[in-house]
């Protein structure tokens, strides 16, 4: 038989004492996370072009000296909120867009309100979204828009 190998404390110790370091360092940060508010969505400077009841229409501000004629109608999906193309300055597909030269619109939506409860998908199609077409023309002075849909966005559009 083989004589056992005497165990190096001190290595096993300072193992230990790393582990429990790394560990009360992830705690920590994950204190900080969940106390902290968190980053702002959809910053991206816009003006309301038009509202009614759940639909909002956004104009987002140029941000390059050059702008396409033609503007860009993005539909959001009916459940799905506008930020999620607008996280944060570095993280925005709206950002990349304005930095790019397109002239950007938002169609987006919030919740119905008990009044708006016989809303249909007609109303969506065949109301909303060509109203809002009409008003990116009517804005920008162009005839043409292209239409991007987000998500179910794409369908209604």
């Amino acid at each position: 038989m083989n004589a056992p190998t005497p165990f190096d404390f001190a290595s096993i110790s300072e193992r230990v004492q790393s582990e429990v370091q790394r560990a009360i360092q992830r705690s920590i940060k994950g204190v900080e996370y969940f106390s902290s508010s968190g980053p702002t969505l959809g910053e991206t400077p816009k003006d309301v072009l038009y509202s009614r009841g759940t639909m909002n229409l956004y104009h987002y501000r140029p941000m390059s000296d050059e702008v396409y004629r033609v503007p860009v109608l993005i539909v959001m999906a009916t459940t799905n909120r506008g930020y999620i193309l607008d996280l944060v300055p570095g993280q925005s597909f709206i950002e990349f867009l304005l930095k790019r030269g397109f002239d950007v619109y938002m169609l987006d939506w919030t919740a119905p309100k008990p009044e708006e409860k016989s809303l249909r998908m007609e109303d969506y199609v065949l109301d909303f979204i060509p109203e809002s077409i009409r008003r990116v023309q009517q804005d920008s002075g162009e005839k043409d828009v292209s239409v991007i849909g987000y998500c179910f966005g794409g369908v209604l559009s």
